[in-house]
This record gives C-alpha cells, sequence and structure tokens, in this order.
C-alpha cells in the first residue's frame, strides 16, 4: 500500500496522500512477516518494496539504512535476495528468494545509487 500511496502522490499531487503515506511509514528495521507473530519470521520482500516507496516519498536515510541492513544480512553471494516469506500460514516459501523481493531491491538500490529515476522504478 505505501508504494501504491508514493506513486499516487506523484501522479495525483501532495494533497492528502503524503499524510496518509506518513502514517503507514513502516517501522525502522526488517518486518515479521505477520504481526500477530513478532517472533515469526522476517518478510525481506516486504521490506525491499517498502525501501523503494521511502525513497520515492523523500525519505531517503530511512530507506538508506533498511537497503543497509537488506544487503548485509540478507543477501546471497549471487545477489538474490533471502528471507523472503510468501505464506506464512500454510507454511510455503517462509524463507525465501521471492522474485519479487529480489527484483524490488534492485530497483530500489538503483534509484538510492542513482543509476534512474524514483518513477521509472
Amino acid at each position: 500500500m505505501l508504494l501504491a500511496l508514493a506513486d499516487a502522490v506523484r501522479h495525483l499531487g501532495p494533497e492528502g496522500f503524503r499524510s496518509v503515506a506518513a502514517e503507514l511509514l513502516p517501522p525502522r528495521g526488517v518486518p515479521v512477516a505477520d504481526e500477530g507473530r513478532p517472533c515469526g519470521p522476517l518478510d525481506t520482500s516486504a521490506a525491499a518494496i517498502s525501501a523503494l516507496a521511502l525513497l520515492k516519498l523523500g525519505h531517503r536515510d530511512q530507506a538508506a539504512d533498511l537497503l543497509s541492513e537488506l544487503v548485509g544480512g540478507h543477501l546471497s553471494q549471487d545477489g538474490r535476495l533471502l528471507d523472503g516469506c510468501y505464506d506464512l500460514g500454510s507454511g510455503t516459501a517462509v524463507r525465501h528468494e521471492l522474485v519479487w523481493g529480489s527484483f524490488f531491491l534492485a530497483c530500489a538500490l538503483a534509484v538510492f545509487t542513482g543509476r534512474i529515476g524514483a518513477y521509472s522504478a
């Protein structure tokens, strides 16, 4: 939802959307897959999507911290983002590389480093 709001701010104007987006800013760090299970697995794919949204909303420092945590603690030697959680309830792909996580991490890193514009991603 945060990424959709970040794009809405760009396309529809900041009135109302920016304040709603500010309320939805994620807590620092990689989130757990299910807030009801605070000791459960993390969801790095959600974190990668959040990092891109944070960059689009101008929260560069928070995005930088999140990207640093993802790259430093959840990236494989061959560049895959690990520890994504697809469906905790059914136990499906609970700690895996999820292709969209790797995609959004690559997009966020490209935006962060200036390789592409925030709204090119």
